[in-house]
């Protein structure tokens, strides 16, 4: 994907120029910024390095100076690419090894299979509340559900005939 980044030092300039440019370049997504070249504190541009770019990304300007307004600047910026690029293959690397190992990542499950089981169980036999049947599990009604599926061991709901307002 091709992210643009286009600054304007104050209020007063237009960034239509550089926005333009950007979207000839067949940029995706387009991010503009005004303030001081001179100030550090660029929202933007750090929430493109920190957050936007990924491996394969290219990050389009319509000149160096709107990314950077030294030299020293701009060898930092490559340079904060470059380590956040290493950060991203090395993670990538590490989790395809653990899934090759049969490892999974992610939080355990709530519910183990026995004890969908023994819930399954007690909500066919009816005569306990569903709210007792999750206390007794450890879990919430929800995750009660979400793991045993409204339908296949729901209990059913007898009317009273009572109208209720």
């Amino acid at each position: 994907m091709r992210v643009g980044y286009a600054r304007v030092s104050t209020i007063d300039q237009n960034p239509e120029l550089q926005l333009e440019a950007l979207r000839r370049a067949g940029c995706e997504k387009v991010f503009t910024e005004r303030g001081s070249g001179a100030r550090d504190d660029r929202p933007e541009s750090s929430r493109i390095l920190s957050d936007v770019l990924r491996t394969g990304d290219t990050l389009v300007v319509w000149k160096l100076d709107r990314l950077a307004r030294s030299l020293k600047k701009l060898i930092a910026t490559a340079e904060e690419l470059e380590r956040a690029k290493m950060i991203r293959e090395r993670t990538t690397a590490g989790l395809v090894e653990a899934r090759q190992r049969g490892r999974k990542g992610g939080r355990p499950p709530a519910m183990r299979p026995n004890d969908i089981a023994a819930a399954r169980a007690l909500m066919k036999e009816g005569s306990i509340p569903v709210r007792s049947i999750a206390e007794r599990m450890g879990v919430s009604v929800a995750t009660l559900y979400r793991h045993i599926g409204k339908k296949g061991g729901a209990p059913k709901v007898a009317e009273t005939g009572e109208a209720h307002g």
